[in-house]
């Protein structure tokens, strides 16, 4: 299920401008933005916290109400969605605000040879 399913009570809108982000439009006529790798970051970390997502969405929405345009990126050095005037948000951003902690074990390790 795609991230914007969980957007129901808001319209998908087509931006020509920005093609790859899906673009929601909120009775208060505040526009949402989510990046495609936003969406497969949420999609992780639903993996290791399957009972996030409900608190995930409430933020967006409730950052949305506030803000009239909100971008949430998958990169905040590499935003590939472009309108002025938008706040710009990353996955960190919500699970920093919300007190979900995810642990990255990707790195390398601290031993040496």
């Amino acid at each position: 299920m795609k991230i914007c399913d969980y957007f129901n009570d808001m319209e998908i809108i087509k931006d020509s401008s920005n093609p790859f982000s899906y673009c929601l439009k909120g009775a208060n006529n505040h526009l949402i933005y989510i990046e495609p790798m936003f969406e497969n970051q949420v999609n992780l970390i639903l993996l290791h916290h399957p009972d996030c997502l409900d608190k995930i969405v409430a933020e967006m929405k409730r950052i949305s109400t506030l803000n009239e345009i909100v971008i949430f990126a998958g990169d905040e050095e590499n935003i590939i969605t472009k309108k002025d005037g938008a706040i710009e948000l990353t996955i960190y951003d919500l699970l920093d605000k919300l007190q979900i902690f995810v642990e990255d074990k990707s790195r390398g390790s601290d031993y040496g040879d």
